[in-house]
Order: C-alpha cells, then structure tokens, then sequence
C-alpha cells in the first residue's frame, strides 16, 4: 500500500494512517491482482474509511486429447486436483503460474505433469500417445531404506516428512482430494506437488500447493475455512437511525449485522429531520468491517 510517497506492507487487513487535511493519493498492488489506486480528501469533520478489493487476473487451461487410447472422457481429469469434466475440458480461473495436471483411468495414473500458464493466457494442453504411460502415484505405508539413503515406498518413490496445521482443531485436512485427519496430521507423502485444504462445516480454505523436495522435511499451515458471511458494524454520528441494506430493514444504529460476504451491498440510513445516507459496502468472509456514516439534518 503506498498513500502519496509513504509505502506500507499489509499485514492486516486494516492499515491506519493520521494525515494532513487534503487531498492524498493510494496505491494497492498484490502479486496475482490487478492494482487499485486513487485519490481521497480529508477533512477535519469526519473519519475517512476506504474499502479496496483487489480483482485477480486470470488465466485459463484448456486440455484436449488426441490420444489413440481414446479420449478423456474415460478417466479423470484434474487441474490442481480439482476435477474438471470430461472430453475437452477448460479449467477454472487460474492464476498464471505452474499448475499440476493429471488424468487418471480407474486407479491408475495415465498423465501428471506440472504445466506453465502465463498471465491471461489462454494455453491449450493436448494430450498425445507419447504423453501417456501409467504412473506410480498411489500412497502407500513407507519403508525405511538402507543407511545413507532416502527413504522409499514399495513402489520406490521418495518419501518426504510433512506435517499440516489447520486453524482450527475441528477442521478437517484433505491432501490431494483425501481426507487424512482433523486438526493436525503427520506423516510422508512422495516428493513433488501437493495440494491441502482446510473443511469445517462445509466451507473449503483457499488451496495451499506445495512441493516436496526430497531431504527436506517441510510444515504447512493451511487457512481459516472460508465462509460464505461476514460482519458489518455499523456505527453513526446519531443514534437510532434506521439501517436498511439492500432495500431490507435490519434495525438501528449502532448494530452489527451478518451479510453475504459474496457480493457488495447497499447501507442506506434514515431518520426523521436527516438527510437519508447511502453507502455500498464490500463485506469480507470471516472477517469484520466497520462501518462509519455521518447523517447531515435537512
């Protein structure tokens, strides 16, 4: 975040400046966003609050086949893990960056490769005969091997120590689409590229991917669950004024008032002898925002 020439690194999600009156300037910028930037006027009457929200820029993988074995809709077809549908298949939104490819026919793994996808691009991925060979990915109990000697599996792939922390002792973690404990699991899993989530209650944590390098032990803590609300706590320089948001009636003022934090949505203030207030509010899951508004008389 940079406001006219000082430069901050966000750690929170809320930054706090005390500025001259005026006219100031901001830029917000993140690894895999679009940046936000802008210019705001303080004034010595009232707090001013800016809500940023980051837009990604997306990219997109579109896997086809011209395998003579027959097509991808005899097996399973999985970007990051995440299982896209069948025949000719265009992942979700990616971020550019490396993303693990695989195909699997039953229990066995035809394709699994890491594929490079730049920003915005919109890259093809064909599947040929010479790409598909069964591989050995099952996890399996490891065996220790002889001193001097990384440890192996009964089907020789090198095993790695890891171990992954959810946020919350109920959540469950699933590694690679399987669920493996709650709260805490340790153990080893093969060398090369994992993806673990967090689930509690229906709600998935953003993916954490990693690789596994061979030797090095590795800890992953994985996010909070993401939920589909959050909070908007609402204060204003008059008590008892009535809070609609969306054209619904919720109460009055102060209040805290639980949202979907899946889209933006309208805070309007009425009371009598007050100018009414509108103000659209970007809520965040998990998260709570608050909400300042200053009513002027008629």
């Amino acid at each position: 975040l940079r406001v006219d020439s000082l430069t901050k690194a966000v750690r929170r999600d809320v930054v706090e400046y005390c500025l001259p009156v005026g006219t100031h300037t901001y830029r917000v910028e993140a690894p895999f966003y679009e940046p936000e930037e802008g210019n705001f006027i303080l004034s010595d009457e009232e707090r001013t609050d800016i809500t940023v929200r980051l837009q990604p820029f997306y990219s997109y993988l579109t896997v086809k086949s011209s395998w003579q074995g027959g097509d991808l809709s005899r097996g399973d077809l999985y970007i990051d893990n995440a299982q896209i549908r069948a025949e000719e298949a265009t992942s979700y939104r990616l971020r550019d960056g490396y993303h693990y490819v695989s195909f699997y026919v039953s229990d066995k793994c035809l394709y699994d490769s890491l594929v490079y996808v730049g920003r915005g691009q919109k890259k093809i991925l064909e599947l040929k005969d010479k790409d598909m060979y069964i591989r050995s990915l099952k996890r399996s109990s490891p065996r220790m091997a002889s001193p001097g000697q990384p440890e192996l599996d009964e089907q020789g792939l090198v095993m790695v120590p890891l171990k992954v922390s959810a946020p919350d002792s109920l959540a469950e973690i699933w590694v690679d689409r399987e669920r493996l404990a709650t709260g805490e699991w340790e153990g080893r899993l093969s060398a090369g590229f994992h993806i673990a989530q967090a689930v509690k209650d229906g709600q998935e944590s953003v993916p954490s991917r990693f690789w596994l390098e061979e030797g090095i032990p590795q800890e992953v803590t994985l996010q909070v669950p993401g939920s589909g609300f959050g909070l908007l706590n609402i204060h204003c320089n008059v008590d008892g004024a009535s809070i609609l948001i969306d054209g619904k009636h919720y109460g009055e003022t102060p209040l805290i008032i639980k949202v979907d934090a899946s889209r933006s949505c309208e805070v309007t203030l009425q009371k009598d002898g007050y100018k009414e207030l509108k103000r659209r509010i970007h809520p965040r899951g998990n998260h709570q925002v608050d909400v300042n508004m200053t009513l002027k008389k008629k």
